[in-house]
């Protein structure tokens, strides 16, 4: 990647970014780094780049003849996304980073003084980010922070590429504890699990070890904290609480959860999800799915099991082999419709939280999902959302990502199922209709699902 930085004071970065990991990527010819002096661009005979606001104010505005000149000098070449760092920008994130270490080449640009003028914002600027809600004496630390966060991210940079997934804030949650040796220090000890060489068991420790410093350090991250629940060896499990939806209402937590194959659970997983709630399972999957691997709930005590397969194994296949992917979605709807009306029945009047999971939790409970937010008014683009973050966690769970149709949750697969059902019925509350679900059940899904709009907190 080649990162240009327009600056006031290139002597700033060579003692921090050509140091440590950065400083080597740079060297490798992973990373391209560029400086930039703004004065160099200046008209004015003493290289001024400042002046004084019109309408009068305190300090001065940097100008933007040289600033805009600088950018056009830079920009020659490859496209570039243009970032301004600046308080008034969004928050940077780690999501954010990732997005920007896709890019084949970043300019960044340092603001000084009291401000930037306008217009050069308006004529170079794609994005502005903040890296906090403070203000500084200029973008040039921001600007530091923003490419060691992103050239972390690019391959190559980072020995082990892995390190990076489990961070804090990568999966919405605070990472983990870690611990070396010595096993003992000062009669402290390293968690037994740690030890033992289970696998399993210290990944579902690891899960539960980052809720919890989760909740105790950050309890503003519990909402995407509460989304996704450690049981098993699932990476799907997912919580459909807390999107906003019609009326001024939200999703209620607790009610409804999708999930992909709920595998390795023991029975202390299986009392947890009870603790948590869950009092009905519906499964999606095909017979030989499900007599392959049983699910762990169809016969545990408490909990009501529906095995519901939308759709024979025979028929998905031939589906794949004769048409594109997004329409195996439509298959799914119009010759599962009967079966997808008595789920939805089976949820109106489902007692306690209702879980509906299939193999990989992304494509049968992604329709099912789709269609429940749509049903009490949640937001197209949330809709969407949901979706789309399944094969995040899809792919985790089967490795490396080999880029089959099958592995994939692009948005134009469930929009292309939408765009068919408002075609053909108007919505999915017209589907739901046609598919048998009474008006009666209907009402008592929205009044079971739908909460007034509260956090997580307060409802668990």
């Amino acid at each position: 990647m080649q990162i240009d930085v327009l600056t006031l004071f290139p002597g700033m970065f060579a003692p921090v970014l050509g140091e440590s990991v950065i400083g080597r990527a740079a060297r490798n010819g992973i990373l391209d780094l560029r400086i930039t002096d703004i004065r160099e661009f200046s008209l004015d005979k003493h290289k001024k780049v400042d002046d004084y606001p019109y309408g009068g104010g305190h300090g001065m505005i940097m100008a933007v003849q040289p600033l805009y000149d600088a950018w056009k000098r830079v920009s020659e070449g490859p496209a570039a996304r243009t970032v301004y760092m600046s308080p008034q920008g969004v928050r940077l994130t780690q999501k954010k980073a990732l997005e920007l270490s896709r890019e084949r080449r970043l300019i960044i640009v340092c603001g000084h003084y009291e401000g930037v003028d306008e217009r050069a914002i308006e004529l170079i600027a794609d994005e502005e980010i903040s890296i906090g809600d403070y203000v500084l004496t200029g973008g040039e630390i921001p600007a530091m922070a923003l490419i060691d966060c992103v050239s972390r991210l690019i391959p190559g940079v980072i020995s082990d590429g892995a390190a990076c997934s489990g961070e804090s804030h990568t999966d919405g949650l605070l990472e983990y504890p870690q611990y070396t040796r010595p096993a003992r220090f000062m009669d402290m000890d390293v968690p037994p699990v740690l030890l033992g060489g289970n696998h399993a068991d210290i990944e579902r420790w690891r899960t539960g070890a980052s809720l919890e410093r989760t909740r105790k350090k950050r309890p503003d991250m519990l909402a995407a904290s509460l989304r996704r629940i450690p049981a098993g060896l699932a990476y799907n499990i997912r919580d459909l609480g807390g999107y906003p939806a019609c009326g001024g209402y939200a999703t209620r937590w607790r009610t409804f959860l999708r999930s992909d194959l709920l595998e390795g659970f023991t029975d202390r997983d299986i009392a947890a999800m009870s603790g948590f709630g869950l009092a009905t399972v519906i499964d999606l999957r095909s017979r030989e799915e499900a007599e392959l691997l049983p699910d762990p709930f169809e016969h545990a005590g408490g909990v009501d099991y529906h095995i519901i397969p939308l759709i024979s194994d025979s028929a998905i296949e031939k589906s794949i082999l004769t048409a594109p992917f997004k329409e195996l979605y439509i298959l799914f709807a119009e010759r599962g419709r009967k079966k997808i009306g008595r789920i939805f029945t089976i949820m109106a009047g489902s007692r306690g939280a209702c879980l509906f999971h299939c193999y990989a939790g992304k494509d049968r409970t992604g329709i099912i999902a789709a269609l429940l937010l749509l049903a009490v008014g949640v937001d197209r683009n949330d809709v969407v959302a949901d979706y789309e973050v399944s094969g995040t966690y899809y792919r985790r769970r089967i490795g490396a990502y080999n880029g089959d149709s099958f592995n994939k949750s692009e948005a134009e697969n469930i929009e292309h199922l939408l765009a068919h059902i408002d075609k053909k019925y108007g919505d999915a509350t017209g589907y739901l209709r046609a598919a048998g679900v009474s008006e009666q059940d209907l009402g008592l899904l929205r009044d079971k699902f739908l909460a007034n709009p509260i956090g997580p907190e307060a409802q668990l």
